[in-house]
């Protein structure tokens, strides 16, 4: 994905996003609260392009 996207992108840890000033999360919906527990946003600008779609949820899930 990262090499798809260019130079000015690059991955790394949940811990190292989190320390950037301005952090971009697309998850699954049932794990968006799961991969932001825990972690200091003060300060920080947060895009969330996360939609609760529940039927693809369905579909994962069986």
């Amino acid at each position: 994905m990262v090499k798809t996207l260019g130079t000015g992108a690059r991955a790394g840890t949940v811990q190292q996003a989190a320390e950037a000033e301005i952090v971009f999360v697309s998850t699954n919906w049932n794990r968006t609260e799961a991969a932001l527990r825990g972690i200091n946003w003060e300060g920080r600008i947060l895009i969330d392009a996360t939609n609760p779609v529940l039927f693809f949820a369905r579909l994962h899930t069986g």
